[in-house]
């Protein structure tokens, strides 16, 4: 049965849609992460539901880790090596694929957004992962580990100060009731594996 709670009653409702629609530097909690791998090929990717509670908006990471003949990704396998770090958790699985160290995780994410048409003419946003750094003190893992300055937090943050909004055409947009079957949840996650460059 739910819980009531009465804390819930003055929260606002958010007006607008609930995806990150622009081009920012985001301090996101983790609600979801899990290890997906894919039936016809080798391919295996780690697969994260972000949520900012700064804006009420949350986004989608597919880090595809391995090709689909099962050799490793570099650029991807350095992004998930600077959130093992900067979450300074041991990633461990349960059953179902699920790596519950991560969920409930605060991490800074620098993402561009950009929109996508899918083979079936719908719209969706793509989100490109640019790096993850520290929330609390704006550090990427080298400068933590580098004791640097912080520069790379305050460069993305001033080339995305500017970025418009990305709209989606309203006739035309993707959303999870367009998915019905494993063909469907591959046109909204929008991985076609002879599309891939490696």
């Amino acid at each position: 049965m739910f819980n009531f709670n009465k804390n819930y009653l003055n929260e606002e409702i958010p007006t607008g849609g609930n995806t990150i629609n622009q081009n920012g530097c985001y301090e996101v909690i983790i609600d979801e992460a899990k290890i997906r791998t894919y039936d016809k090929t080798y391919s295996e990717s780690l697969n994260l539901k972000l949520y900012d509670e700064k804006t009420n908006k949350k986004c989608w990471l597919n880090l595809f880790y391995k090709n689909r003949d099962g050799e490793d990704i570099k650029f991807n396998n350095k992004h998930i090596s600077h959130l093992v770090y900067l979450l300074q958790i041991k990633p461990e699985l349960d059953s179902g694929g699920n790596i519950p160290g991560f969920i409930n995780k605060r991490i800074g994410i620098f993402l561009s957004v950009e929109t996508e048409t899918l083979k079936n003419g719908k719209e969706c946003y793509k989100f490109n992962l640019q790096g993850f750094y520290d929330p609390i003190n704006k550090l990427t893992s080298k400068e933590k580990i580098e004791k640097l300055q912080g520069e790379v937090y305050n460069n993305f943050k001033e080339r995305y100060k500017d970025s418009p909004v990305v709209e989606l055409n309203k006739n035309k947009v993707c959303n999870t009731n367009d998915i019905n079957n494993d063909e469907d949840i591959n046109s909204f996650f929008p991985v076609d594996n002879n599309d891939l460059p490696f």
